[in-house]
């Protein structure tokens, strides 16, 4: 642990550090249009009745889906071509769990942060670097309005969920990286913990079926005592 902080704190990490701070603060009044926009369609829909309301959320969730598709999926080929292109291997066989907004049980140690430090000092280094950034901020602000209950969890569930915890799931490192210089991305880490473990949930639901029919069946299928036949 003490090996990790002295390498982030080192003189490469505080070049890196600038670069992602410039793009986060940059980056804020983004966010905070996507929170008060959300906001406002909240305070709004509050206003006009249970049914505009939900037809708003679900407005509200269609465009952010929309976002996704576009925005976000041009973010991410920007990101992952600079990054192949350059042959690097930072990203490479992540491994992490999410506990209560915090990233825990990982393998984001010094022979990864050592990658990214090489990548960082090589040409086209920067730029990618940049691109990442980048393509975590408009992951926040497509998390933001489903975070703070504002565009239908259903529908965004429905049609993004496993795209959106794929491909931040792929990031995670940076994720990691950016959260020791207090920068939290909190909104894409709650709506990851939240609908990866309804996807499981999804995945497990037709074993739980069979396997509880089986259990009925074998119960049926007991042979009873002789004394009680």
């Amino acid at each position: 642990m003490a090996a990790t902080v002295m390498i982030i704190n080192s003189a490469w990490f505080s070049v890196l550090r600038s670069i992602m701070e410039l793009l986060y603060f940059a980056s804020a009044l983004v966010l905070a249009g996507a929170a008060i926009y959300g906001l406002r369609q909240l305070s709004i829909t509050k206003g006009i009745g249970k049914q505009n309301a939900r037809r708003e959320s679900i407005k509200l969730a269609a465009e952010r889906c929309q976002y996704f598709g576009t925005t976000i999926v041009e973010s991410r080929k920007r990101a992952t071509d600079a990054y192949k292109v350059n042959m690097y291997t930072f990203l490479e066989g992540q491994k992490f769990k999410i506990k209560q907004g915090q990233i825990v049980e990982h393998n984001f140690d010094e022979k990864r942060i050592a990658l990214v430090r090489k990548a960082a000092e090589s040409p086209g280094g920067e730029s990618t670097i940049v691109e990442y950034v980048k393509h975590l901020n408009n992951l926040e602000a497509f998390a933001i309005p489903f975070v703070a209950g504002v565009a239908d969890d259903e529908i965004g569930f429905q049609e993004t969920a496993s795209a959106f915890c794929h491909v931040l799931g792929n990031v995670m490192f940076f994720i990691f990286l950016l959260r020791q210089q207090n920068r939290r991305f909190k909104s894409c880490i709650d709506l990851y913990e939240s609908w990866s473990v309804r996807i499981e949930a999804e995945r497990a639901r037709p074993l739980v079926r069979v396997m509880s029919e089986t259990i009925k069946t074998a119960e049926k299928m007991r042979i009873p005592p002789l004394e009680s036949q």
